[in-house]
């Protein structure tokens, strides 16, 4: 719903409604105001587009404000498997493959003998992202917007399972790695 939309409802100024919100969870409330991309031709065509490259960040400059890294979740589960603009083997591609290719990353993005490969095994129906809420799991208790994802069955990194069911198994499997 918007906050038009509820303002409306409730019979209040969009600015009113909002304050509404926010002081009656003291102030949990989280606003989305997209920036970007709000037309839906232009967003295809960009995803679609054989050169485009996905991936959004901001090295959590703006952890509370921004949860741009369920962006792999999103193209998953919306733009393959509900939208289907791009075949589910090709969502794979493009967040793995294309990328290492792009940055020089040698036997990296494909799963082959000699080549390192983590893995998500998922469940593709109940792949999802949900809604944005404030976390305080920072150090001192700082908060950020954070995202979580469902579908996730498994994380497999260097061969050792570190996530399993959302459960994290193994979190010392990877390794920094630099080009």
């Amino acid at each position: 719903m918007t906050l038009s939309d509820y303002a409306q409802s409730v019979g209040r100024h969009p600015v009113d409604a909002m304050v509404d919100l926010a002081l009656a969870d003291d102030l949990a409330t989280v606003v989305d105001a997209p920036l970007s991309n709000t037309d839906e031709d232009a967003v295809r065509a960009l995803v679609t587009a054989e050169y485009t490259i996905f991936g959004i960040g901001d090295a959590g400059a703006h952890v509370t404000s921004i949860s741009n890294y369920s962006y792999p979740t999103h193209v998953m589960a919306s733009l393959a498997r509900d939208k289907q603009w791009l075949s589910i083997a090709a969502a794979v591609y493009r967040l793995s493959r294309q990328p290492a290719e792009a940055f020089g990353l040698r036997e990296r993005g494909m799963v082959a003998s000699g080549c390192h490969a983590d893995l998500c095994v998922i469940d593709l129906e109940n792949l999802a992202v949900g809604p944005a809420e404030l976390v305080s799991d920072l150090p001192g208790g700082a908060r950020r917007l954070h995202r979580s994802a469902t579908g996730y069955d498994a994380v497999i990194v260097n061969g050792r399972v570190t996530v399993r069911h959302d459960q994290l198994t193994d979190g010392r499997a990877g390794e920094l790695i630099r080009v």
